[in-house]
């Protein structure tokens, strides 16, 4: 909840390098994420605005926390460590990604995995441009 009232990286970049907005049409959440990243494929900035529940905007803060400065290939393994939390319940591995922990709770709660992974998505998206 902490994660979710107080959201880090909340906003817009000036020259974001690629923008992207996922909807989840099954409950109404929202993500719009900016990203830059630079020539050795480390994001440097990354802003994101969500319209939806405590879980989505909880995951979006979470991004906005622990993603910059990591390399495209580390946010990949973040958004696997994830799903593999949701639906197997199993622990990250990656002492990069410990943070993802927070949520273990929605491990069972299908309906719910999609707030969760939405800002994922969206940031994975943007770093395909």
């Amino acid at each position: 909840m902490a994660l979710a009232r107080d959201p880090i990286g909340n906003g817009q970049l000036e020259h974001p390098r690629a923008r992207v907005q996922l909807d989840n049409p099954l409950c109404g959440d929202r993500v719009i994420i900016e990203v830059t990243w630079d020539d050795n494929g480390m994001l440097t900035e990354l802003a994101h605005e969500v319209q939806g529940c405590a879980l989505c905007r909880a995951t979006a803060s979470l991004i906005g926390r622990d993603t910059p400065g990591k390399q495209l290939t580390e946010i990949a393994i973040a958004q696997t460590e994830l799903e593999r939390l949701l639906k197997e319940g199993e622990e990250p591995t990656h002492h990069h990604w410990q943070g993802l922990s927070v949520f273990k709770p929605v491990h069972g709660h299908k309906s719910r995995y999609e707030c969760v992974l939405l800002p994922f998505k969206a940031l994975t998206q943007a770093l395909e441009v």
